[in-house]
């Protein structure tokens, strides 16, 4: 992609060549997966490692990453909000990324991590934990009114987490998951 000096065309400008891009790449597999392991991974990692981007759709190590965890964790804390552990993940993971300096002193005043036992006045510093737990109060009153893939919308919106995904390392991929997640969702549906 770098040193080669090929040059391709594009429909854009068919008669112009451009030097060759990642966009311009595209690696088939045969299958995803050999002798149980992910065969991706590899490619995915060393693409990583080279500050390429890419873009892996399918692959077996899809409900792994970090960005899922993530969702899934605010996703269980939507549904059961008496999770205190669900609860702190989704406040600390990627969504709200609420550090554990501001969590701890919020533990202190309130002694638990509960959306609908929010203790009242909070010093201003605290407020985006007050405020992170009224959006988990809210889309729980709603879960079982919508669909969870509006829920996962509006989560993601609320927080501006589709930023914070794309602007990490590898953050097209980390994306390109939380949307296919999504997607799925509104498949069931």
């Amino acid at each position: 992609v770098r040193q080669s000096g090929w040059k391709v065309t594009e429909r854009r400008s068919p008669g112009t060549p451009v030097p060759i891009g990642a966009r311009h790449i595209c690696i088939l597999f045969r299958r995803f997966v050999s002798y149980g392991e992910d065969v991706t991974r590899p490619y995915v990692a060393a693409l990583e490692a080279r500050g390429i981007r890419h873009l892996l759709v399918g692959g077996r190590a899809f409900h792994n990453p970090e960005e899922i965890e993530t969702l899934r964790s605010a996703l269980m804390a939507v549904e059961w909000p008496d999770d205190q552990l669900s609860v702190f993940a989704a406040l600390r993971g990627g969504l709200f990324a609420i550090g554990d300096e501001e969590l701890l002193e919020y533990y202190q005043a309130a002694r638990r991590f509960h959306p609908f036992r929010v203790p009242e006045p909070l010093p201003s510093h605290l407020h985006p934990v007050r405020d992170a737990l009224a959006l988990l109060a809210s889309l729980h009153r709603e879960r079982n009114r919508r669909p969870v893939a509006d829920t996962i919308s509006t989560l993601l919106g609320r927080t501006r987490a589709h930023v914070g995904f794309v602007l990490r390392p590898g953050g097209e991929q980390a994306l390109a998951n939380v949307l296919h997640v999504a997607e799925l969702a509104r498949q069931y549906e």
